[in-house]
């Protein structure tokens, strides 16, 4: 497999465009089997065909059998990261023995593939053929915390990679083989290619994890004996005087992947929001709907903790892909918008460079999102403040 990518700048100018696509097309062996696009989502403002035209440049004079183009608020491009910027990255793939089928997921039909079978008719190849996903969401109407648990159980430790689109709301963030889709894009990989998917997050948790005793929907009321409250106002206290002081907007809530694990570290939980809290009732409102015996455990984002845990992973890839003598092609990268300039502050591009600095000049590109698709104990999630790769090799 070989891959290159590249990353654009400023208003969209045709000629620009034009000579961009065909130089990198050119820089392959062969014609690209495959190409993904992340556009900036405020080129929308502009012009409201933006997509559409990017996308019948990028196809035409690409010569591109299949495109993938997401918008959103942000872009990543080798080593880069581009927030809030007139930019766009493009990444194209020369593959022959690569199949690729897209499919766009129409609402209607997801409470049907809670039923393994109904999958077959969607996904046209062999099950043992197939190595992996990319799953793109629409934020508003796209169910995708029950989409992935069913592909997850149709489709057991075959790694996802994606997220949510943060585009413009009301606008089509995701564009297909030219067409504008609605809902939520499944593209598979199957045939020769390996789909590497590793997960990153920003918080790690503080305090002690504990058993849900008690929910009603997404308000928790008891945490083993005590108030979800006192159990969150407890890992306040183990906090030092110094992170007491920078708390605010910091603190989550961890719900653990797996009952099964000995030691819950960073890592083993899904990251999602605190909506509320009254002290009165001992409740907290959190952005889920877990389950009554699920372990959890609150959570502080991190920048220096978010830095470290990439570094480790991305450490571990490049051991693992040197002892099996594998070199990666290309990086697919989703950051939340949660971390990037809102982690790290002045400090910007850390995610993207970090890709960088254990894989130099591979080729990458990716967006900012909100949820990131990615696997943890061999399962497929949404996660949070998390950053999501797919090496493919």
């Amino acid at each position: 497999m070989h891959a290159v990518s590249s990353i654009y700048n400023g208003p969209l100018e045709e000629k620009r465009i034009i000579q961009m696509v065909s130089k990198l097309r050119m820089e392959l062996p062969g014609e690209p089997t495959i190409g993904f696009a992340f556009i900036w989502s405020g080129y929308l403002d502009f012009a409201s065909d933006s997509l559409a035209e990017l996308s019948d440049l990028l196809t035409i004079y690409g010569h591109l059998q299949q495109l993938v183009v997401v918008s959103s608020s942000g872009v990543v491009g080798q080593g880069i990261e581009n927030e809030g910027t007139a930019s766009f990255s493009l990444l194209l793939i020369h593959n022959p023995e690569l199949k690729c089928h897209g499919l766009e997921i129409p609402l209607h039909v997801i409470d049907s593939l809670d039923q393994q079978e109904n999958w077959h008719s969607l996904i046209p190849f062999d099950v043992n053929d197939i190595k992996g996903f990319c799953v793109f969401a629409d934020p508003i109407n796209f169910p995708i915390e029950k989409f992935l648990k069913y592909l997850t159980q149709a489709y057991p430790h075959i790694p996802a990679w994606g997220g949510v689109t943060s585009g413009k709301e009301n606008e089509c963030s995701l564009y297909y083989n030219r067409r504008p889709l609605t809902g939520g894009l499944l593209l598979t990989f199957a045939g020769n290619i390996t789909l590497d998917v590793i997960v990153s997050q920003a918080c790690r948790p503080i305090g002690d994890p504990y058993t849900i005793t008690h929910v009603d929907q997404n308000i928790l009321y008891t945490l083993g004996r005590k108030t979800a409250y006192q159990a969150l106002a407890k890992a306040f206290d183990s906090l030092t005087e110094q992170e007491k002081l920078t708390v605010q907007g910091h603190l989550f809530i961890g719900l653990a992947v797996s009952e099964y694990l000995e030691e819950f570290k960073q890592g083993d939980f899904l990251i999602r929001n605190i909506l509320g809290a009254d002290p009165s009732t001992g409740a907290i409102v959190i952005g889920a709907f877990p389950r009554v015996g699920q372990t959890v455990q609150y959570q502080l984002r991190d920048p220096q903790a978010a830095i470290l845990s990439l570094q480790k992973a991305l450490e571990e890839e490049k051991l693992k892909f040197n002892a099996q003598g594998k070199i990666p092609s290309a990086a697919l990268q989703a950051i939340c918008t949660g971390r990037g300039k809102n982690l790290f502050g002045t400090s910007s591009h850390i995610d993207a460079q970090s890709i960088q600095k254990f894989f130099p000049g591979i080729a990458q590109a990716g967006f900012f999102a909100h949820g990131e698709v990615g696997p943890s104990c061999g399962m497929n999630f949404l996660h949070g403040y998390s950053t999501s790769i797919a090496f493919l090799i």
